[in-house]
């Protein structure tokens, strides 16, 4: 596995993705809410499954109906 940073993937986004500040806002905040998801959860991204997905999504969801 390589190291991961998120200074680093912010830079890919925004230089050679062209993605806007607000979008690469938007996906940084979203990675770093499943990273933290996962760690909750003594999970690493190595270990997801679509099982994991399917959690973390159906999670979001739930929280959205609150």
């Amino acid at each position: 596995m390589t190291d991961f940073s998120y200074d680093d993937w912010t830079a890919w986004l925004l230089v050679r993705q062209r993605r806007s500040p607000k979008t690469t806002e938007s996906y940084v905040s979203a990675g770093r809410r499943y990273v933290a998801w996962l760690a909750e959860r003594g999970l690493t991204p190595a270990a997801v499954t679509p099982d994991t997905l399917s959690a973390f999504f159906a999670e979001l969801i739930e929280r959205s109906e609150e």
